[in-house]
């Protein structure tokens, strides 16, 4: 949503937003999310968007037009060709996490060129490694557990040994896994990491861990 193409896109979102927010305020919880933040937009564009003559009009009649080309708009679903394995098969791949988190994926939290890893059994507390393009790096996923529905608090845990994280940057068993707040800043600057130590979780330049008193905002991906 950050590219030049999107800009009418990402101020049409905004306005729609504000206007939510003026026009009807006692629908707009205080969980019902900003259209906007989910999607890494802070404040309206700087540039006009680039308006584009079309030479065909009547190729922007929507979907009348483009049904009216293929005798049959709904061909049947091919159920009897998907089998139960095929249907369980995911493709490796990776994605940026916008807004609120959710449970049941791989996640990678990345900071100053660096990720929080897990180095292996023999490792008694989680450091940083070099983030990788593909963010596949198995010591790099992590998960997380929501405490109990719409708490966002969470524990986390390694993908692999499934200890969890801390106090002291160290790796533990369930029982003692340190409660953490994940909170989206928006306006693509990533989540913060904080534990109930009061204490951040940040990665310095060098990539090195270090519990911080002020937060530090992660890039997230999800990773199969």
């Amino acid at each position: 949503m950050s590219s030049s193409s999107c800009k009418r896109t990402e101020l049409s979102i905004i306005i729609l937003d504000q206007w939510l927010a003026s026009e009807v305020s006692p629908i707009r919880t205080s969980r019902l999310t900003p259209m906007a933040s989910p999607c890494g937009i802070s404040e309206l564009p700087p540039s006009l968007p680039c308006m584009i003559i079309n030479s065909h009009p009547a190729r922007l009649v929507s979907s009348s037009y483009c049904e009216a080309q293929y005798a049959v708009q709904r061909p049947p679903v091919p159920y009897a060709n998907q089998t139960e394995e095929k249907s369980l098969v995911s493709e490796k791949g990776f994605k940026s996490v916008r807004g609120y988190l959710t449970e049941g994926r791989f996640l990678t939290f990345e900071a100053s060129g660096y990720a929080l890893t897990n180095l292996g059994a023999k490792c008694a507390t989680y450091n940083a490694t070099k983030a990788v393009a593909s963010h596949d790096g198995t010591g790099q996923r992590w998960v997380i557990h929501e405490t109990a529905t719409d708490s966002r608090l969470y524990t986390i845990s390694t993908a692999v040994d499934g200890r969890y994280i801390g106090p002291h940057l160290s790796l533990v068993s369930q029982k003692d896994a340190l409660v953490h707040s994940i909170t989206y800043l928006g306006g693509g600057k990533g989540y913060e990491v904080l534990n109930a130590n009061g204490k951040y979780i940040t990665i310095d330049t060098n990539g090195t861990v270090v519990m911080a008193t002020s937060g530090q905002g992660f890039t997230i991906y999800s990773v199969t």
